[in-house]
């Protein structure tokens, strides 16, 4: 009784140990996912936004992701190195930005970086521009747009 006992348990830990939940590897790497207002779609190349001029300097689209299901509207991100200073991203921005007939304002420059917001009615877009540690780049630009519905 006791082998049959001891071999009954080998078999529960042997088949626990083969079933088991192991996590997707490629999950990081998925074109999409979420639900609902969390669904979002991974961006392999920049997205041209209405009414948000695009940076005519020196770029290179790391990445972004969107999310169209969002309540009010769709919310985009992008990631870019650049060449220029954050500086000079802040004030092309500043500048263009007024050109479309945004309304923005510069916050504080902290340890992070540098940014500035702008709306237009329900609209709004987050530009944060931060040193790039990437040879070759002098800036890490952000994006986040919201653009109301």
């Amino acid at each position: 009784m006791l082998v049959s006992t001891r071999l009954a348990i080998s078999l529960l830990v042997a088949f626990a140990c083969a079933f088991q939940f192991v996590p997707r590897s490629d999950a990081q790497h998925a074109d999409s996912g979420g639900k609902g207002e969390g669904f979002w779609q991974l961006l392999k190349a920049p997205m041209n936004v209405p009414e948000v001029p695009n940076y005519t300097g020196q770029t290179t689209f790391v990445g972004g992701l969107m999310y169209p299901n969002k309540k009010g509207g769709p919310t985009v991100s992008m990631h870019y190195r650049v060449r220029e200073t954050p500086d000079q991203v802040i004030e092309w921005y500043e500048e263009a930005l007024k050109a479309y007939k945004w309304v923005g304002r510069k916050a504080p420059v902290t340890n992070k970086g540098r940014s500035y917001e702008a709306f237009k009615g329900n609209s709004s877009v987050t530009i944060s521009a931060s040193d790039c540690a990437v040879k070759g780049f002098r800036t890490d630009l952000r994006m986040s747009c919201k653009i109301a519905r």
